[in-house]
């Protein structure tokens, strides 16, 4: 639902299923979490990747990859909107 960010103009284009997704969620992708994931990809923000997909599986990763977990855009994106569930040990 959404092209890669293109991180020298900062431009996010989003496909318009974009627009049914829920507002908010900790346990599937929504609006607010793919907006600040794809943010995360800009260099001058975080320089994020995409080494674990669906805020799901990056909550089921925090025990075991841990050092994905930290720069992985989806992670990021569950730590801004939940806080530290995507980050405890």
């Amino acid at each position: 639902m959404v092209c890669g960010p293109d991180v020298s103009t900062h431009t996010i284009a989003f496909n318009t299923s974009f627009c049914h997704l829920r507002d908010t969620s900790a346990e599937a992708d929504s609006k607010l979490s793919t907006l600040i994931h794809e943010v995360t990809h800009f260099d001058d923000t975080f320089g994020s990747f995409d080494s674990i997909y669906y805020l799901r599986e990056s909550r089921k990763a925090v025990g075991t990859e841990r050092s994905k977990v930290k720069t992985n855009a989806d992670s990021l994106a569950g730590y801004v909107v939940w806080g530290e569930v995507f980050y405890a040990s």
